[in-house]
């Protein structure tokens, strides 16, 4: 096979005017291949295709990385929000919580909002 044609048929490009024979050629040597010489070939191919798996592992594992750090960082400004709402809670009196315990937190803060307005 001519320098040309093999670099083509590494590259997808297109094909050269030989290239056709020596598909061909190919495909004819591949068809008499011996037990050994396709044990050999299927080995090989096999890990081509487990190293590229490995690759696709290693970038997922950098991603669920990266998912990781950002769900800690939520949880700990959730958890240091809830202690600071609890010291508030136990900062105030506890004379009306069961009237405004079923408001929610946006309608709590619309309210607070339209007081302080005026």
């Amino acid at each position: 096979m001519c320098a040309t044609c093999i670099f083509v048929l590494h590259t997808d490009k297109q094909m050269c005017a030989t290239q056709n024979s020596h598909l061909s050629k190919l495909q004819r040597s591949y068809t008499t291949m011996d037990q050994k010489t396709l044990a050999r070939e299927l080995v090989r191919a096999r890990l081509a295709e487990l190293v590229k798996m490995k690759a696709m592992i290693e970038k997922m594992h950098s991603s669920l990385e990266t998912m990781l750090a950002v769900q800690m960082k939520f949880q700990e400004l959730i958890e240091e929000d809830e202690e600071r709402g609890y010291e508030l809670q136990a900062g105030l009196d506890d004379e009306d919580t069961d009237r405004d315990s079923a408001l929610s937190f946006g309608v709590l803060l619309e309210i607070a909002v339209n007081r302080l307005k005026g």
